[in-house]
């Protein structure tokens, strides 16, 4: 990443890895979801909004993300494309769904808007 575009990012700056889901088969060839590690991506992460729900019959928080990240962040157009709703963002503690992802290549840093939902 060109030096210094993250920190012209509004809000508070952290580090998420990009991880891409991929299906195996067992041996039992049921599908099995595997997780690989694509790209680390410094940005910022800003909160959107958190509310309480009921998922699989427990109270569970739902809190929602904004992670912006600067295009040149991406080592490759490769990488750069796997950051859409099937794949993951994370951080040593937190795991995070890609819900949507918003290019904003006209801005004065380009970068994408990505919202997530963290896993629970």
């Amino acid at each position: 990443m060109a030096a210094g575009l993250s920190s012209n990012l509004p809000g508070p700056k952290t580090t998420l890895t990009l991880y891409e889901l991929g299906l195996t088969n067992s041996a039992s060839m049921t599908p099995v979801e595997t997780w690989t590690a694509i790209q680390d991506l410094s940005g910022s992460l800003q909160p959107l909004s958190a509310k309480e729900s009921m998922e699989y019959n427990k109270e569970t928080l739902i809190a929602n993300f904004k992670f912006i990240v600067a295009s040149s962040c991406f080592i490759n157009s490769t990488n750069e494309a796997k950051l859409v709703s099937k794949n993951q963002l994370r951080s040593t503690t937190r795991t995070f769904d890609i819900i949507f992802n918003g290019a904003r290549p006209e801005a004065m840093i380009p970068h994408y808007s990505v919202i997530l939902k963290e896993v629970t």
